[in-house]
């Protein structure tokens, strides 16, 4: 989890990555954080189904919720290869939400 929430703060990402034991999952909301269900209905979707079409692409499977499990299988080569992947994805999106702020701020 710390591996992804390192990445959301280098590309400017609203995220919140929260779970406990061998799940946990992307939230991307202007919260800090997130205490109880409600909280969640504030995510952002669009941007959720951005990450979730560009992770696909990329090879990487994650539950329409934006919920990843790791177990005891997964090798230190595995998570690499999944921060590889979050990496590129949230770069895609951060050029995307920076296009979106550009065209905004002109037309304004």
């Amino acid at each position: 989890m710390d591996g992804i929430r390192g990445l959301g703060r280098r590309h400017g990402l609203p995220l919140v990555v929260e779970g406990f034991g061998a799940a946990f999952a992307l939230h991307f909301t202007q919260r800090a954080a997130l205490r109880d269900y409600r909280d969640t209905l504030d995510d952002d979707g669009e941007m959720l189904g951005g990450f979730l079409r560009g992770a696909l692409e990329e090879g990487l499977h994650v539950l329409p919720d934006g919920r990843f499990y790791v177990s005891a299988v997964h090798t230190a080569a595995d998570v690499e290869e999944t921060l590889g992947i979050v990496d590129r994805v949230f770069g895609e999106l951060e050029d995307r939400t920076r296009g979106l702020g550009r065209r905004a701020s002109a037309r304004a």
